[in-house]
């Protein structure tokens, strides 16, 4: 019996319809994109949109902009297709995800990321990225959002201006908290997942720091996040270069103080420390 079932199985794989069919790439269930590039960076980006189901609503559909598309929009763009048939049967409204990423399949753009995300700063001479040779171009990245990829967007779908998110991991979290410190009314909610606050000397803390001074602050609502995992105990054997590394960013710290730090200020701010989870 045991021989006859080997046999069929090699019949079968070795059939001419199976060989014929060839493989091909996959694609995105609801979801598209283009390139384009941009007057303000020289830069040429990848911009990926989801298609949300049914009428927008009234005022426009909510936004999540995502950075880093090229790794991050799969995932969101696939968990807001989901939520989706949830989201019309409880009343609520379905979600467009806009991903910004770089040409090309690799997960990151090195080079490009660093740039764009990093914040301009009067003394880069130290600033903790030895691989980075540009950086500080933070701002000319988000006058690319707010007059090439946001008008962009709203000719193509209807859109709420009054309910934007923006979502960066890693160097874009420190994008994402610089964006909230220097134009807070760019977006209403603000995600940074494991912002990178040891660039450059903890410059986001000297940003906090201007932004506290300022007499009108928009109300605007902050996640922060970091994987529990990103620094070790205090005490800890560092066994090898890549946590003595992490040791020397202080993830897990420089997070909780930023958000300690928010919430003197009276900023809204949430924190969710992931127990275990390293920075990926």
């Amino acid at each position: 019996m045991r021989a006859s079932v080997v046999l069929c199985l090699l019949a079968l794989l070795s059939s001419p319809a199976l060989q014929a069919e060839p493989w091909q790439p996959a694609t995105l269930a609801q979801a598209e994109m283009r390139e384009l590039q941009s007057r303000h960076t020289g830069r040429t980006y990848r911009l990926y949109l989801s298609r949300p189901q049914g009428e927008a609503p009234p005022q426009g559909y909510p936004v999540v902009y995502v950075l880093d598309a090229n790794l991050f929009f799969p995932l969101l763009s696939q968990q807001a297709l989901m939520y989706q048939p949830h989201a019309s049967r409880d009343g609520r409204e379905a979600v467009l995800v806009v991903g910004i990423g770089y040409p090309g399949d690799a997960p990151f753009d090195v080079p490009a990321r660093a740039e764009d995300y990093t914040p301009p700063a009067p003394d880069m001479r130290d600033t903790g990225d030895r691989l980075a040779t540009r950086q500080g171009g933070a701002e000319r990245f988000l006058d690319f959002l707010e007059d090439e990829v946001k008008p962009l967007v709203a000719t193509r779908y209807k859109v709420d201006p009054q309910r934007q998110t923006l979502f960066g991991h890693s160097y874009g979290g420190l994008f994402t908290l610089y964006t909230m410190l220097s134009r807070p009314q760019a977006f209403q909610r603000y995600f940074a997942s494991s912002p990178s606050l040891w660039w450059n000397r903890r410059y986001a803390f000297d940003l906090l720091q201007a932004h506290a001074g300022q007499e009108q602050r928009p109300q605007v609502r902050l996640l922060l996040s970091v994987g529990g995992g990103e620094q070790r105990a205090a005490g800890a054997e560092l066994k090898d270069a890549r946590q003595r590394h992490l040791a020397e960013r202080r993830m897990v710290d420089n997070t909780r103080e930023f958000h300690q730090r928010l919430n003197a200020l009276g900023l809204p701010n949430e924190l969710l420390v992931a127990p275990g989870r390293d920075h990926a």
